[in-house]
């Protein structure tokens, strides 16, 4: 389940390039998911725990992916760890929605839109402890606090 607290949390990780290459473990990109979560955000594949081959920049080390793919692959991998969505896009939602159903995230949103439009999305709204259950509330949620919201 997605918990997000709509708006600025000075506990939040915004910096998820420093932090991520910091924190990640090699193995983390032995897992599958982790693969496809590169493949679909970054148009890249992952050769080994270290290297990415990317269509544009050709081999890269892993600390290189995208800041969306680095923030994905903490939510999915890591747990007790407050992360800003600020570095997701639109290509990420899919794959933010999955992980959420998979297990329990909790998240800032500081200032991109997000809109989930056709996935399926359930949470909390931090905020106000109230639920969302699709999109239209999540988006209702979003304007009405993003622009309010810090703790």
């Amino acid at each position: 389940m997605l918990k997000v607290f709509f708006g600025y949390d000075k506990d939040a990780i915004r910096g998820i390039d420093t932090w991520f290459n910091h924190i990640y473990s090699p193995e983390w990109f032995d897992d599958e998911d982790v693969k496809q979560i590169v493949k679909d955000i970054d148009k890249s594949d992952v050769l080994s725990p270290y290297v990415v081959v990317s269509p544009v920049l050709g081999s890269i080390p892993v600390t290189q992916i995208s800041g969306g793919a680095k923030t994905l692959i903490a939510l999915l991998k890591m747990d007790e760890s407050l992360i800003d969505l600020i570095t997701i896009g639109p290509n990420c939602q899919e794959w933010l929605s999955k992980i959420a159903a998979k297990k329990d995230i909790e998240v800032t949103l500081s200032g991109y839109d997000i809109d989930f439009e056709g996935l399926p999305i359930e949470g909390i709204c931090l905020n106000d402890n109230s639920e969302f259950h699709n999109s239209k509330e999540w988006l209702l949620k979003m304007v009405h606090f993003v622009e309010e919201g810090e703790r």
